[in-house]
């Protein structure tokens, strides 16, 4: 289906990944946007808006972006990756163990059945 001006664009599908790379690429044509802006209200109505108001950089960034037709080939893993992954063997010294993280949050209003879906 066709995406609205104000369809929530990470309810789309959109993940954080994909919005550093929207937000890297706008930088490369000059603009100031940054993550949290548009993190804000995503939507395509309010980033026209924001895009309309932004200031620009005088000379457009040169950054270095991969081909479209390499975007999902295969790539070597960062040091971390490779540490979480070697780290995963049962044959490591504490291995055995993929990487986790436990937050806890404190806040008001929260509407369980509506976080549940969200999850």
């Amino acid at each position: 289906r066709a995406l609205a001006d104000d369809d929530d664009l990470l309810g789309c599908g959109l993940d954080s990944i994909r919005l550093m790379y929207l937000q890297e690429r706008l930088r490369a044509r000059g603009s100031t946007l940054d993550f949290a802006q548009l993190a804000q209200r995503p939507c395509l109505g309010a980033w026209l808006d924001l895009l309309a108001c932004a200031d620009r950089l005088s000379a457009p960034a040169t950054v270095a972006l991969p081909a479209a037709q390499d975007r999902d080939q295969p790539f070597e893993l960062s040091s971390v990756q490779q540490a979480y992954w070697l780290g995963r063997g049962a044959g490591e010294v504490l291995g055995n163990v993929s990487c986790h993280a436990f937050l806890e949050f404190r806040t008001r209003d929260v509407d369980p059945q509506r976080l549940a879906a969200a999850a």
